[in-house]
Protein backbone atom coordinates (compact mmCIF):
# COMPACT_ATOMS: atom_id res chain seq x y z
CA UNK A 1 0.00 0.00 0.00
CA UNK A 2 1.39 3.15 -0.90
CA UNK A 3 2.26 6.12 1.71
CA UNK A 4 -1.30 8.12 0.91
CA UNK A 5 -3.30 4.82 1.58
CA UNK A 6 -1.79 4.47 4.61
CA UNK A 7 -2.22 7.89 5.66
CA UNK A 8 -5.58 8.36 4.61
CA UNK A 9 -6.89 5.26 5.88
CA UNK A 10 -5.46 6.41 9.44
CA UNK A 11 -6.83 9.54 9.80
CA UNK A 12 -10.25 8.18 8.61
CA UNK A 13 -9.83 5.97 11.41
CA UNK A 14 -8.77 8.35 14.17
CA UNK A 15 -11.80 10.25 12.97
CA UNK A 16 -14.05 7.44 13.50
CA UNK A 17 -14.83 5.46 10.89
CA UNK A 18 -13.88 1.54 10.86
CA UNK A 19 -13.01 -0.07 7.06
CA UNK A 20 -11.27 1.82 3.86
CA UNK A 21 -11.09 0.86 0.45
CA UNK A 22 -10.20 2.44 -3.21
CA UNK A 23 -11.36 1.22 -6.44
CA UNK A 24 -10.96 2.42 -9.92
CA UNK A 25 -13.98 4.44 -11.88
CA UNK A 26 -13.40 1.92 -14.56
CA UNK A 27 -15.14 -0.78 -12.48
CA UNK A 28 -17.88 1.26 -12.42
CA UNK A 29 -18.73 1.02 -16.33
CA UNK A 30 -22.01 0.83 -16.67
CA UNK A 31 -23.34 2.35 -13.06
CA UNK A 32 -21.94 5.70 -14.09
CA UNK A 33 -25.56 6.86 -14.82
CA UNK A 34 -25.72 7.06 -10.80
CA UNK A 35 -23.90 10.60 -11.18
CA UNK A 36 -23.41 12.80 -13.28
CA UNK A 37 -20.88 13.15 -15.87
CA UNK A 38 -19.57 16.15 -15.45
CA UNK A 39 -18.45 14.79 -12.20
CA UNK A 40 -16.92 11.40 -12.68
CA UNK A 41 -15.19 12.55 -16.23
CA UNK A 42 -13.03 14.69 -13.47
CA UNK A 43 -11.82 11.63 -11.73
CA UNK A 44 -10.68 7.77 -12.24
CA UNK A 45 -10.35 6.67 -8.37
CA UNK A 46 -12.99 6.55 -5.84
CA UNK A 47 -12.38 5.98 -1.97
CA UNK A 48 -14.70 4.47 -0.03
CA UNK A 49 -15.17 4.33 3.89
CA UNK A 50 -17.57 2.36 5.84
CA UNK A 51 -18.68 3.00 9.90
CA UNK A 52 -19.70 -0.41 11.71
CA UNK A 53 -23.06 0.03 13.22
CA UNK A 54 -22.80 -1.30 17.04
CA UNK A 55 -24.76 -4.48 17.00
CA UNK A 56 -27.40 -3.51 19.40
CA UNK A 57 -28.64 -0.74 17.27
CA UNK A 58 -29.53 -3.37 14.65
CA UNK A 59 -30.29 -6.24 16.52
CA UNK A 60 -32.37 -4.92 19.40
CA UNK A 61 -34.22 -1.65 18.82
CA UNK A 62 -36.45 -0.20 17.04
CA UNK A 63 -36.21 1.58 13.18
CA UNK A 64 -37.09 4.73 15.17
CA UNK A 65 -33.61 4.34 17.42
CA UNK A 66 -31.93 3.42 14.30
CA UNK A 67 -32.56 6.29 12.21
CA UNK A 68 -31.93 8.45 14.90
CA UNK A 69 -28.35 7.56 15.18
CA UNK A 70 -28.14 6.98 11.90
CA UNK A 71 -28.80 10.65 10.94
CA UNK A 72 -27.55 12.55 14.02
CA UNK A 73 -24.23 10.60 14.54
CA UNK A 74 -23.59 7.96 11.50
CA UNK A 75 -24.18 9.93 8.22
CA UNK A 76 -22.59 13.09 10.15
CA UNK A 77 -19.39 11.32 10.94
CA UNK A 78 -19.12 9.80 7.44
CA UNK A 79 -19.50 13.29 5.79
CA UNK A 80 -17.10 15.09 8.36
CA UNK A 81 -14.25 12.29 7.30
CA UNK A 82 -15.13 12.34 3.47
CA UNK A 83 -14.55 16.13 4.28
CA UNK A 84 -11.16 15.80 5.66
CA UNK A 85 -9.67 13.10 3.77
CA UNK A 86 -10.74 15.55 0.98
CA UNK A 87 -8.52 18.28 2.41
CA UNK A 88 -5.77 15.84 2.29
CA UNK A 89 -5.83 15.39 -0.75
CA UNK A 90 -6.05 18.17 -2.23
CA UNK A 91 -2.55 19.43 -0.02
CA UNK A 92 -1.15 17.07 -2.06
CA UNK A 93 -1.58 18.65 -5.11
CA UNK A 94 -5.20 16.30 -6.14
CA UNK A 95 -8.38 16.71 -6.49
CA UNK A 96 -11.72 15.27 -4.49
CA UNK A 97 -14.89 15.29 -4.61
CA UNK A 98 -17.12 14.18 -1.18
CA UNK A 99 -20.11 12.58 -2.15
CA UNK A 100 -23.06 13.04 0.94
CA UNK A 101 -23.62 10.15 2.83
CA UNK A 102 -27.21 10.34 2.47
CA UNK A 103 -27.10 11.25 -1.43
CA UNK A 104 -30.73 12.15 -2.43
CA UNK A 105 -29.16 14.85 -4.68
CA UNK A 106 -28.82 13.32 -7.92
CA UNK A 107 -31.96 11.83 -7.92
CA UNK A 108 -31.95 8.44 -6.77
CA UNK A 109 -35.31 6.53 -5.38
CA UNK A 110 -32.18 4.90 -3.33
CA UNK A 111 -30.37 7.28 -1.25
CA UNK A 112 -27.27 4.79 -0.27
CA UNK A 113 -26.95 2.49 -3.02
CA UNK A 114 -24.34 4.49 -4.88
CA UNK A 115 -22.02 4.35 -1.83
CA UNK A 116 -22.93 0.66 -1.25
CA UNK A 117 -21.79 -0.20 -4.80
CA UNK A 118 -18.37 1.98 -4.44
CA UNK A 119 -17.88 -0.06 -1.67
CA UNK A 120 -17.99 -3.39 -3.34
CA UNK A 121 -15.68 -2.80 -5.46
CA UNK A 122 -13.47 -1.23 -3.18
CA UNK A 123 -13.03 -4.34 -1.18
CA UNK A 124 -15.33 -4.05 1.95
CA UNK A 125 -17.88 -6.17 1.61
CA UNK A 126 -20.21 -7.34 -1.27
CA UNK A 127 -23.53 -6.44 -2.59
CA UNK A 128 -26.48 -8.68 -1.17
CA UNK A 129 -29.69 -9.89 -1.96
CA UNK A 130 -30.95 -6.99 0.50
CA UNK A 131 -29.29 -4.35 -2.26
CA UNK A 132 -27.14 -3.54 0.79
CA UNK A 133 -23.17 -3.72 1.39
CA UNK A 134 -22.75 -7.22 3.72
CA UNK A 135 -18.90 -7.63 5.10
CA UNK A 136 -18.11 -11.38 6.34
CA UNK A 137 -16.75 -9.58 9.04
CA UNK A 138 -20.16 -7.14 10.46
CA UNK A 139 -23.07 -8.37 8.11
CA UNK A 140 -25.29 -5.19 6.79
CA UNK A 141 -23.62 -3.28 10.12
CA UNK A 142 -22.08 -0.79 7.54
CA UNK A 143 -23.09 2.50 6.51
CA UNK A 144 -20.63 3.75 3.59
CA UNK A 145 -20.00 6.90 1.90
CA UNK A 146 -17.77 7.73 -1.29
CA UNK A 147 -15.01 10.29 -1.89
CA UNK A 148 -14.45 10.70 -5.49
CA UNK A 149 -10.17 11.79 -7.03
CA UNK A 150 -7.21 11.88 -9.63
CA UNK A 151 -4.96 11.42 -7.60
CA UNK A 152 -3.11 7.68 -7.75
CA UNK A 153 -3.59 5.25 -5.09
CA UNK A 154 -3.47 1.67 -5.03
CA UNK A 155 -6.83 -0.17 -5.52
CA UNK A 156 -8.55 -2.82 -3.24
CA UNK A 157 -9.35 -6.33 -3.77
CA UNK A 158 -12.63 -6.71 -4.72
CA UNK A 159 -14.38 -9.17 -2.15
CA UNK A 160 -15.85 -12.85 -2.67
CA UNK A 161 -19.65 -12.52 -2.97
CA UNK A 162 -20.88 -15.31 -0.01
CA UNK A 163 -24.76 -14.77 -0.21
CA UNK A 164 -25.00 -17.69 -1.96
CA UNK A 165 -28.12 -19.22 -1.86
CA UNK A 166 -29.21 -17.44 1.65
CA UNK A 167 -32.38 -16.29 1.28
CA UNK A 168 -32.99 -14.97 5.15
CA UNK A 169 -33.32 -11.02 3.93
CA UNK A 170 -35.26 -11.70 0.98
CA UNK A 171 -37.33 -13.85 3.15
CA UNK A 172 -37.78 -11.22 6.21
CA UNK A 173 -39.00 -8.25 3.65
CA UNK A 174 -42.57 -7.74 4.98
CA UNK A 175 -43.06 -5.96 1.70
CA UNK A 176 -41.30 -8.39 -0.46
CA UNK A 177 -39.70 -5.38 -2.19
CA UNK A 178 -36.48 -8.16 -2.66
CA UNK A 179 -36.11 -10.10 -5.85
CA UNK A 180 -33.59 -12.86 -4.15
CA UNK A 181 -31.68 -12.06 -7.48
CA UNK A 182 -27.81 -11.90 -7.01
CA UNK A 183 -25.86 -9.00 -7.42
CA UNK A 184 -24.44 -8.61 -11.07
CA UNK A 185 -23.00 -5.69 -12.83
CA UNK A 186 -25.22 -5.35 -15.98
CA UNK A 187 -28.00 -5.31 -13.32
CA UNK A 188 -29.83 -2.33 -12.13
CA UNK A 189 -30.80 -1.97 -8.48
CA UNK A 190 -34.37 -2.07 -9.48
CA UNK A 191 -34.02 -6.01 -10.80
CA UNK A 192 -33.10 -6.43 -7.06
CA UNK A 193 -35.17 -4.35 -5.07
CA UNK A 194 -38.73 -2.28 -5.53
CA UNK A 195 -37.96 1.03 -3.83
CA UNK A 196 -41.06 2.42 -3.54
CA UNK A 197 -42.05 -0.64 -1.59
CA UNK A 198 -39.07 -0.72 0.16
CA UNK A 199 -39.83 3.06 1.59
CA UNK A 200 -43.63 1.95 2.61
CA UNK A 201 -44.28 1.97 6.16
CA UNK A 202 -46.21 -1.74 6.56
CA UNK A 203 -47.92 -0.40 9.93
CA UNK A 204 -49.36 2.67 9.03
CA UNK A 205 -49.42 1.59 4.92
CA UNK A 206 -47.84 5.31 4.69
CA UNK A 207 -44.24 6.94 2.83
CA UNK A 208 -42.15 6.95 6.32
CA UNK A 209 -38.21 5.67 6.74
CA UNK A 210 -37.22 2.50 5.46
CA UNK A 211 -37.06 -0.43 8.04
CA UNK A 212 -34.63 -2.21 8.84
CA UNK A 213 -35.57 -5.70 8.37
CA UNK A 214 -33.63 -6.82 5.53
CA UNK A 215 -30.23 -5.52 7.69
CA UNK A 216 -30.86 -7.06 11.25
CA UNK A 217 -31.95 -10.26 10.05
CA UNK A 218 -28.68 -10.96 7.70
CA UNK A 219 -26.35 -14.10 9.30
CA UNK A 220 -23.44 -11.87 8.74
CA UNK A 221 -24.53 -9.39 12.03
CA UNK A 222 -21.91 -10.19 14.47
Amino acid sequence: MNQLNTSLETQAKILGVDLFGVTSLKRLDGHTNLLPKSILNRYYFAISIGYVIPSTIILNSTKDVFHHFLERTILPTLDRTSIYLSRIIEKKNGKAFPIPAYNYLYGSNHPYYFHDLVASYAGIGWLGKNSRLVNKNHGSRIQTTTILTDIDLDLSEISENLCNECTICVDSCPQNALTDIPFHPEHDISDRLDANMCLIDYHNDHISNICIKCLNTCPYNK
